[in-house]
This record gives C-alpha cells, structure tokens and sequence, in this order.
C-alpha cells in the first residue's frame, strides 16, 4: 500500500515522506489554541476562549491524517522498525496528544466557568507538539550523542592479521579488508544472527554509498549488491541503474556471529558507485539488524549503525 501511495506521488515529482506536510497542520493550531487561551486567561479576555477551542478542533481534526501518514512513511522509508526509539516515543506522545485535545474540546463548556483548564490543556498540547517536533528532527537529522552510536572518527587504526588482511574493529564489529590485483576482499562480522551490512562512499550517508548486505537463513547464505539512492533507502544495483560487480560473496553464522565476506573491484564500472584506491580515505557504515533479522528488510535503528574514516 505504502509503495502505491509513493508511487502516485512520484508522479508529480513529490519523493518525500508526507508527514512534515501536514504535521504543521497541527502545531501551528495547537500553539496558537495556547496562545489565545493565555491571553483570554492572563488579559481577562474570555471571548478569545472560543477562538482557542476552534484552533483545537482544528488541530484535532489534522491529527488524524498527520499520524496516518506518519503511519504509511514509517513503514515506506523504515520497514515499519520497532527498533526506533524516536517512532515509538512519537507514538506514545501523539497518543496523549489526542487525549489532550479531545478533552479541550469536551471541556470546553466547563472551561468557560473554569478558565485554567483550557490553559492547562492547550499548554500541554504546545509541550507535546513541541516534543514530537524534536522527537522528528533526531528522525531527520539524527540523534543527540547519547541515543546516537559514536563516530569511531579518523583515530580508527588498522592492524594486520596473519594471512594479509588489515583489520579494524569497532564497536562489535570486525571489518577486514585486502587490496590486490585491482579487486579488495571485504569480510565483516557482528555478534547477530541477523543481517550484517557494508557501507564505502565519500559522505557517510546512506544515500550515494556502495552497500553490500548479508544474512544466513537455513544454512543459506544471502549477499546482496546494493547502491544507496536516497538518504534512507537503497536497493540492488541493477535497479538503479548499476550492475551487480560481486565477483565472490559468502555468509556464515557461527558462535553467535554471522559474518558475510565478498570480492569487488575497485572500481565498479557502475556510474555512482566510488572507485576505491588504496591508501584513500572513505566514510564507512556499518550496520547490523539485531537478532532474527533475516531478511533485508528489517531497519537497522541508529543504535546499530555506526560511521567513521577508514583509510583503506
């Protein structure tokens, strides 16, 4: 459903979820209902009470598309993650939000003879207004340092195991890589049996990456090329106007870790994936989808990515 809805909208040129369209439908009413209270209450201004309940019918009235669409943009640039700590607040918070502004509107009668309750109720329809927007902007832009894993940034140092790989460990992971003969071997393990993935490009964003997924299912291995299109999506290369260029690829579960390992050439050939040099340095991504995740589907959440330099 949710592929239909994007496709329709890709029709007039819109690639964006539809939930920061309509969320201001909300706010904007619902701050302004807290202000007109505040002036009728503080200003003994009792006719600006009935302009604050019609600003709060019409921020009621909004918040039923608003999370219907948040609903479908979830699913459509998530996979619908429970992993998301912002999603499930953002739940949370729009649910007390209705109540907020149902009982506003209910009230409003008694509210008349008892001025603080629609104060009362409007202010805390601003906080959580106020709450979701800060909730949707770690969505955008990421999250504070505490919910957000930390860069392993530019000190990430390299060591050299036995048989010629570098290998550099992070934050669970375990990335080894070996350039020769103008392809480099790529292995990556993570304690999950789930799906692991590889990320290399210039920016340390999804989008304009070369990806590389993995997962063990039965005892079948899957490792997939992929190519990052967009900030939160990605998908096979020959869908986006690349090739897959994997001329080897394997995946293993054993002892709690699935590892997934893979041969490339540097360069692709494909026209957006970056050509690999070795003593560049790259932005890496690394991504697991926690436990059970076997599949390619299932959002990894910012607690199971992480980003830094590497300088292959």
């Amino acid at each position: 459903m949710d592929q239909l809805f994007y496709n329709v909208l890709a029709l007039v040129g819109f690639a964006h979820p539809m939930h920061p369209v309509l969320i201001t439908m909300v706010v904007g009413p619902v701050i302004a209902s807290f202000l007109f209270a505040a002036v009728a209450f503080f200003l003994k201004k009792p006719e600006f009470f009935k302009t604050s309940r019609q600003l709060t019918v019409v921020g009621f009235i909004f918040w039923f598309p608003t999370v219907a669409v948040g609903i479908i943009d979830w699913a459509h640039f998530y996979g619908g993650s429970t992993k998301m700590m912002e999603i499930n607040v953002k739940l949370i918070l729009a649910g007390i939000l209705f109540l907020a502004l149902l009982g506003n509107i209910l009230l409003f009668k008694k509210g008349q003879e008892q001025p603080l309750i629609p104060l009362v109720l409007t202010l805390l329809g601003t906080l959580l207004v106020s709450a979701l927007g800060y909730y949707g902007g770690d969505i955008v832009f990421g999250g504070s340092p505490k919910t957000e894993a930390a860069p392993a940034g530019a000190g990430a140092v390299a060591t050299t195991t036995a048989d010629g790989f570098k290998e550099v460990k992070q934050q669970g992971y375990t990335l080894n890589w070996k350039i020769h003969d103008n392809v480099i071997d790529v292995k990556l393990g993570f304690e999950t049996n789930g799906w692991v993935g590889f990320g290399i490009g210039k920016t340390g964003m999804m989008e304009g990456s070369h990806i590389v997924l993995g997962f063990v299912l039965d005892g079948k291995a899957t490792v997939v090329d992929h190519f990052g299109y967009a900030k939160d999506k990605h998908g096979p290369q020959d869908k986006v106007g690349g090739k897959d260029t994997l001329t080897a690829r394997d995946a293993t579960f054993a002892g709690g870790i699935t590892t997934i390992s893979f041969t490339m050439p540097l360069s692709t050939g494909n026209p957006k994936d970056p050509v690999l040099m070795a003593g560049e340095a790259y932005k890496i991504i690394l991504a697991n989808g926690g436990q059970d995740a076997q599949d390619l589907e299932t959002y990894h959440g910012r607690e199971g990515r992480i980003i830094f330099d590497l300088t292959l």
